[in-house]
């Protein structure tokens, strides 16, 4: 199983930033990935959506929730525009990146908490509720998990259930896995 996991390269630091409205214009792309192939979407500041596809069915299925999340944008697909960030993300050079997030702010600050766990660090959704002020509210951290617009970036993979059982992954548990395995091999210490 080793020699198939793809050695990830640390992805690069981020900011993540509430977006107010949606973008004039939103640029996206279908592309490879060390993680298998993306769906990429930026605004002319902002990395705004990372989704995985598993199958080409789920192709339009992506663009369609792009576009029901962001409603007042315009919409260009290119081919190789969105290369630069796709190389940010996954061939990190200490880059910087802004994550543009459009959400309430419980659900910022779940994807902000999420965002300081370290790699390999798998914490509970009710822990992540208690780091995120509300202890309560481990079933809206999990609704947020899911909804998660750059997973990888945003580290929802290492959320898991109480008891320690890993749990699902939006992006499919295989790929959770994968990249778990790659943090404990290569960055955790």
């Amino acid at each position: 199983l080793l020699p198939l996991i793809p050695k990830l390269k640390r992805p690069p630091e981020f900011k993540i930033i509430n977006l107010k409205k949606d973008p004039e214009q939103i640029f996206y792309s279908f592309s490879d990935s060390p993680l298998g192939e993306i769906l990429i979407a930026a605004d002319t500041a902002n990395l705004l959506e990372i989704s995985f596809v598993n199958t080409k069915k789920d192709k339009p299925v992506l663009i369609e929730n792009l576009k029901k999340r962001f409603k007042k944008s315009a919409y260009m697909e290119t081919k190789d525009g969105l290369k630069d960030i796709i190389d940010k993300v996954f061939n990190c050079k200490n880059h910087k990146i802004t994550l543009g997030i459009k959400g309430s702010p419980f659900f910022i600050k779940a994807l902000k908490t999420a965002s300081q766990t370290k790699p390999f660090e798998l914490i509970s959704y009710g822990e992540l509720a208690k780091k995120a002020g509300s202890e309560k509210a481990y079933r809206a951290v999990g609704t947020a998990m899911g909804k998660n617009p750059v997973p990888f970036l945003i580290p929802c993979h290492r959320i898991i259930k109480a008891g320690g059982c890993l749990g699902g992954y939006s992006s499919g548990f295989e790929r959770k896995i994968i990249i778990l395995l790659n943090e404990k091999i290569n960055y955790s210490s």
